[in-house]
C-alpha cells in the first residue's frame, strides 16, 4: 500500500482479505491511511462474515451483487450475491458517517459491484493462464473492488473518502433482494431498500458520478458528559467522562475546558485536546472549605469548526454528615465510552453482540472465550474517601462455556483488590466454567475496609488449552456513602 501511493497511485484496489485481529486498528493507521487516495478492499467471498482490510475505517469496503439484464430503464437489476462478505467488525470503531443501528462498531460493506461468477465480468485471456484462452467470466468481490475503484477514478473521485457514498446515495444503484446468510438484524445479511450489509449503499452509477464532485460535508462534532451529575462530600473528588463524536465531515482536534468553579472546588480535564470520537476524564476536586450547595459546571469543546458545550451538575455536601450522600466512583462504569478509563488487554471492551449481548447499552467487557491458552485483564484505579461510611463494589457477570465437566474448574475469573504496584490486597472472588449462567447475575462486595486508600479493582481471566469459557461483565459500580 505505502509503496503504491509513494509511486503515485491515486486509487488503490485490494482483492484479498483474512480474519480480523485486535492489531487491525494499528495496521490501518500504518498502511491504509492515505488521505487524498481512495482505497478499496473486497469484502470476501465466503458469505456473511467480516474480513480485514475491508473492515478498516479508512477503506471503502466493496460487497458483491448478482447482476442480470431486465426491461427497466436502466436495463439491469441487481440483488445481493450469496458469497459477499458483510457484518460487524469486532475491533474497528464505528465511523461517524455510518448510522445503522445493528453494529456498535464498523459495518461492512460500504458499496458493491457485480461479483457473482455466474454473472461476472468478461475477460479475454490470450496467454492460457487459466488453462484455456479466449473470453472467460470471472467473479468474486475481488472483481468488484477494482470495478468500483476504476469508476471512482474515471469519474474524478480518486480523492473521495469512504464517507462519499453515504453523502451521495443518489449516485448509486440500490440493490434489493438476495442474501448471504442468516443474521440478526437481517439487513446485515439481506439486501433491503437503503443501506444493507452485503451491498452497502449500492453499486456506483458512473453517469451520475460524472461531473463536478459535490463539496465535502462541513466538519462538526458533538460533546456529552457521563454521568452528567456528581455528588461530592467536601474534601473528596469525583469524575465524569467527557465524550466527543464526529457528527459530519472529518475528525478534528477538540480542546476541552471547564468553566470557573466556586472557592474550594477545582475542575480539570485530561487528556486535552482530543480527536473527535475521543474522550477525556473530568475530575472535580473539593477541599473541606468548599461550601455546600449545587452548581452547574459548563464543559466547552472548541475546534476549528466552532464550539459546543455540555453541562455537569455538581452537588457538594458538608463533611461529617449522616451517611446519606451516595456517590459512584468508577469511571465509564458500563463501558459505554468504549476503551476509556479502564485498562485492559486488547479487545476486552467489546461493542458487539458477539458471544453475548451487553446487559444494558451497547458495550460490555468480554474476558477470554478463545478456546486456547489465554489471559485477559481489566482494571481501574480509584481512591475510596477516608470519610466513607460504606463502600460497595458491584458488577453483573455472565459466564458461558463449552466445557462439559461438572467438577473441574479449567477456566477462571479472579476479582481482586490491589495496590498501585499491582500487589493483591484481597481476593474478593474466583469464578470458573463451573459457574456458567444463561443470564447476567449481580455480584456485590464490601470494600469499606479500604477507605482512605487508592486501590486497583482488577478482573483477571485465565483460559486453558481447549474449550472456551467467556466471562462477560457489565454495569460496574463502586458506591460510597458519606
Amino acid at each position: 500500500m505505502n509503496t503504491a501511493v509513494a509511486l503515485g497511485a491515486n486509487v488503490v484496489s485490494n482483492s484479498y482479505g483474512g480474519g480480523e485481529s485486535s492489531s487491525d486498528p494499528g495496521t490501518t493507521n500504518q498502511f491504509f491511511n492515505h488521505p487524498g487516495v481512495l482505497i478499496t478492499a473486497s469484502s470476501g467471498d465466503g458469505g456473511f462474515g467480516v474480513e480485514y482490510p475491508a473492515a478498516a475505517t479508512t477503506v471503502l469496503a466493496v460487497g458483491g451483487t448478482h447482476l442480470v439484464r431486465n426491461t427497466s430503464a436502466r436495463g439491469w437489476t441487481e440483488t445481493a450475491w450469496s458469497g459477499a462478505g458483510s457484518g460487524c467488525s469486532r475491533f474497528e470503531t464505528k465511523p461517524s458517517w455510518q448510522h445503522d443501528s445493528g453494529c456498535a462498531r464498523r459495518t461492512v460493506a460500504d458499496v458493491s459491484a457485480v461479483a457473482d461468477p455466474n454473472t461476472g465480468v468478461a475477460v479475454y485471456d490470450s496467454f492460457g493462464s487459466a488453462g484455456q484462452t479466449g473470453w472467460l467470466v470471472f467473479g468474486g468481490t475481488s472483481v468488484a473492488a477494482p470495478v468500483v475503484a476504476s469508476i471512482f477514478a474515471l469519474t474524478g473521485h480518486a480523492s473521495a473518502t469512504p464517507q462519499y457514498p453515504y453523502s451521495n446515495s443518489p449516485q448509486f444503484f440500490d440493490a434489493v433482494g438476495g442474501s448471504n446468510g442468516s443474521c440478526s438484524p437481517s439487513y446485515l445479511c439481506t439486501a433491503v431498500a437503503g443501506y444493507d450489509g452485503p451491498t452497502g449503499i449500492g453499486s456506483p452509477n458512473g453517469s451520475a458520478m460524472t461531473g463536478t464532485p459535490p463539496p465535502p460535508p462541513a466538519n462538526d462534532f458533538s460533546i456529552s458528559a457521563s454521568p452528567n451529575s456528581l455528588n461530592i462530600v467536601a474534601g473528596n473528588s469525583a469524575t465524569a467522562t467527557i465524550n466527543t463524536a464526529t457528527t459530519s465531515g472529518s475528525a478534528q482536534t477538540v480542546s476541552l475546558s471547564a468553566s470557573p468553579t466556586p472557592v474550594g472546588v477545582t475542575a480539570s480535564i485530561s487528556p486535552t485536546p482530543v480527536t473527535s470520537r475521543g474522550s477525556g476524564t473530568l475530575t472535580v476536586s473539593t477541599t473541606t472549605a468548599a461550601a455546600a450547595g449545587t452548581f452547574t459546571l459548563t464543559i466547552t469543546g472548541s475546534a476549528a469548526s466552532g464550539s459546543h458545550t455540555t453541562t455537569v451538575s455538581v452537588t457538594v455536601t458538608a463533611p461529617g454528615g449522616t451517611c446519606t450522600a451516595t456517590s459512584q466512583l468508577l469511571g465509564n462504569p458500563g463501558f459505554e465510552s468504549g476503551n476509556t478509563t479502564w485498562t485492559s488487554t486488547p479487545a476486552v471492551i467489546d461493542g458487539t453482540t458477539a458471544g453475548s449481548a451487553p446487559r444494558t447499552g451497547t458495550f460490555k467487557a468480554w474476558l477470554d472465550g478463545y478456546g486456547r491458552t489465554h489471559t485477559d485483564d481489566l482494571y481501574q484505579t480509584v481512591t475510596i474517601p477516608t470519610g466513607a461510611c460504606s463502600a460497595t463494589l458491584s458488577f453483573w457477570l455472565k459466564i458461558t462455556t463449552a466445557e462439559t465437566t461438572t467438577t473441574t474448574a479449567y477456566d477462571k475469573l479472579t476479582v481482586t483488590v490491589r495496590d498501585g504496584a499491582g500487589t493483591v490486597l484481597s481476593t474478593l472472588a474466583t469464578y470458573s466454567n463451573l459457574n456458567k449462567s444463561t443470564t447476567y447475575v449481580q455480584k456485590t462486595f464490601d470494600l469499606t475496609s479500604f477507605k482512605g486508600q487508592t486501590v486497583r479493582i482488577q478482573f483477571h481471566g485465565t483460559e486453558d488449552v481447549t474449550l472456551q469459557t467467556s466471562f462477560f461483565i457489565d454495569d460496574t459500580a463502586l458506591n460510597v456513602t458519606q
